[in-house]
């Protein structure tokens, strides 16, 4: 017998993966996470508002490499994680 333990689920893949990562902000008691493409457009996240569109615009410009192979979140304390990935050749931001 298999136990489902989602409580939440979609066939549209959208929203699918922002109830995904609602659970895991959740899980980990994050105010939230996005996903971000690397012109800084949201592919989806856990909140619907404003700064999640602003969050991933910044996203990559933090990630950024300068001449010594350091980014702007190397240099200074943030108040958030973010995690650089590519998924089949696309780079992606998980912040």
């Amino acid at each position: 017998m298999h136990l489902e333990r989602r409580r939440k689920r979609s066939n549209y893949k959208a929203l699918a993966l922002q109830y995904y990562l609602a659970s895991v902000a959740r899980r980990h008691r994050a105010v939230a996470m996005v996903l971000a493409d690397a012109a800084g457009l949201l592919v989806a996240s856990s909140m619907r508002s404003p700064e999640a569109e602003e969050l991933a615009a910044v996203a990559p410009l933090l990630m950024r490499k300068d001449d010594a192979g350091e980014t702007v979140a190397d240099r200074h304390t943030l108040p958030m994680s973010i995690d650089e990935m590519e998924i089949d050749g696309t780079p992606l931001f998980l912040c």
